[in-house]
């Protein structure tokens, strides 16, 4: 899955579950497979983001380090994407949470349904839900990166 493709993928699970009725076993495993995918893309982006960063430097040795040490970042909450920003300047870390202050609570409902899907818990949200959540976490990957290149 690629984050271009989710969309396509939510359209399918919800053309899938329709023509089942809904309401079954199979959508809630499609839906915890849809969010830790989903949320395995977003940790992907974040990362590339930040090699993307890094390559700025001209400087392989630091390129090198920064792309073993991201690979290492599996944190998606909010509060640890904006203090990986706050590492740069704390001027990055405002300025991001200032441009996804309308995202944040679709954001952090996907992110801990996923959390609670991926241990056993239930996930509390629908596929349309889903898809919105998808719109918020595009939105914050971009406000990520605004903050880092700006």
């Amino acid at each position: 899955m690629s984050l271009d493709s989710i969309p396509k993928k939510l359209d399918e699970c919800a053309a899938y579950l329709e023509g089942l009725g809904g309401g079954t076993v199979v959508e809630g495993l499609l839906k915890k497979s849809l969010l830790i995918e989903m949320c395995s893309e977003y940790e992907k982006e974040i990362q590339k983001i930040i090699v993307m960063r890094a390559k700025k430097s001209d400087d392989r040795e630091i390129e090198a380090f920064v792309e073993t040490t991201v690979r290492m970042q599996r944190h998606l909450q909010l509060n640890d994407i904006s203090n990986i920003l706050a590492k740069f300047n704390v001027h990055r870390k405002t300025y991001f949470c200032t441009k996804i202050s309308g995202m944040r609570i679709g954001y952090d409902t996907m992110v801990n349904n996923r959390n609670s899907g991926a241990h056993g818990g239930p996930i509390n949200i629908t596929l349309n839900q889903l898809r919105s959540y998808h719109e918020n976490a595009c939105g914050v990957m971009a406000a990520f990166s605004d903050a880092l290149f700006r």
